[in-house]
């Protein structure tokens, strides 16, 4: 499954990582209601809304270290990083993932 996410503007919405990680929660459990009561196709949807909240969480924070450490952060490296815990986890049987083959970073 691939899956490309909008980015939203959160910025002109003044969203923080403080008050995002509260959405991510309010999202989680709006997931948790839709499967306890059945219901798949909300729980779909309730879904995206958490990965979506959870990506834009990632441009806040992102945006954050970039100003408090004056450099770009490194979201490639952390991905690669944490492509490569899920597969010493050995959540992942496909090599074949865009950061295939990289070891952690320190």
């Amino acid at each position: 499954m691939e899956l490309f996410l909008p980015d939203v503007n959160w910025q002109s919405q003044r969203w923080t990582s403080a008050g995002q990680i509260k959405k991510i929660l309010e999202e989680a459990s709006e997931v948790s209601e839709a499967l306890a009561t059945g219901d798949l196709v909300n729980a779909i949807r309730e879904t995206l809304d958490t990965i979506q909240t959870g990506y834009t969480m990632l441009n806040i924070l992102q945006a954050e270290c970039e100003q408090e450490y004056g450099s770009p952060c490194p979201l490639k490296r952390f991905i690669s990083e944490h492509e490569a815990k899920l597969k010493r986890k050995g959540y992942l049987e496909d090599n074949r993932g865009p950061y295939a083959g990289h070891d952690e970073v320190d």
